[in-house]
């Protein structure tokens, strides 16, 4: 049997853009729900860069 391409897999797969509050709470939401998540992001909780303000 032929593998099947993954852009026509049963599974529900979402891009979360963005790591802040929202973002990462959304993720939770979605992977809660059964959708398999990937977050993008340019900084993660945890970062201590100027850009980033959550650990501010």
């Amino acid at each position: 049997m032929p593998a099947t391409p993954e852009f026509m897999s049963s599974q529900k797969h979402v891009v979360v853009a963005g790591a802040g509050v929202i973002g990462l709470q959304t993720a939770l939401s979605l992977l809660e729900a059964g959708y398999t998540v990937t977050i993008v992001a340019k900084h993660y909780p945890g970062d201590e860069s100027i850009e980033y303000t959550s650990p501010w």
